[in-house]
């Protein structure tokens, strides 16, 4: 399977593909080093970088926390199984409650 990583420059929209799970932030802030008077810390986003995790605010009130596609399908030999359980691993590291690992997109308009 082929997937394409780069843009097309005509294009007035970019899309966020990633596998993991979504969070609300009451779940993140329940993790005591994330929470910062009633917010989510830096603590929080530097901990997903330091895991080598991205994530997408809804502006919804969550997260999606997991791994880029276009990072994941660098090494083709893994099945999708593998790569949830990756992803599964990284985000457990955070102290966040383990969830499904799903795949989701999100189209962000210019």
């Amino acid at each position: 399977m082929k997937i394409r990583t780069g843009f097309v420059s005509n294009s007035s929209s970019s899309s966020f593909v990633i596998l993991g799970s979504y969070y609300d932030y009451e779940e993140i802030k329940k993790v005591k080093e994330f929470s910062n008077d009633d917010a989510i810390s830096d603590n929080f986003y530097n901990k997903l970088y330091d895991l080598d995790l991205s994530y997408f605010d809804d502006q919804y009130g969550g997260v999606y926390i997991g791994k880029k596609l276009e990072y994941l399908v660098e090494d083709d030999t893994k099945t999708i199984k593998q790569l949830k359980e990756e992803v599964a691993e990284a985000i457990k590291k955070t102290g966040l409650n383990q969830k499904e690992i799903i795949y989701h997109e999100s189209v962000v308009e210019d």
